[in-house]
């Protein structure tokens, strides 16, 4: 649980500048990564809605701030895709939702942030 509250916190600092959804309204965002070592193009992960509903009915295994089940997306990082995680962009993508649900987008020139004292609960 540690791994999903330490995404959760990075996701928060990814900038909305750098979350894009893909047109054709699939599920499907494209979310440029914030770590670059100077060398190459930017690394890009695609994370898509897999889920609507979690398959198992006692699933322990989300954030709770945001209600994100691990069945919910799928990202193509390692922390996705190795270790099972829900990942920083996958927090990023759901954080992006909520402010364009909410009618007040963030400025392109800012983080997509807001109070970093958050409470995790898990059963």
């Amino acid at each position: 649980m540690k791994k999903i509250c330490d995404s959760h916190l990075r996701g928060m600092k990814i900038k909305c500048e750098d979350i894009a959804r893909k047109e054709d309204d699939s599920g499907v965002w494209i979310v440029k990564s914030q770590r670059s070592n100077g060398s190459g193009p930017e690394q890009e992960y695609t994370v898509a809605r897999t889920e609507d509903v979690c398959p198992a009915s006692s699933c322990a295994l989300k954030c709770l701030d945001r209600n994100i089940y691990i069945h919910y997306y799928k990202c193509t990082c390692v922390d996705s895709v190795v270790y099972m995680n829900i990942c920083e962009h996958i927090h990023a993508v759901c954080l992006q939702m909520k402010t364009e649900d909410s009618g007040n987008a963030a400025p392109a020139t800012s983080s997509c942030e807001f109070d970093e004292m958050v409470t995790f609960t898990y059963h």
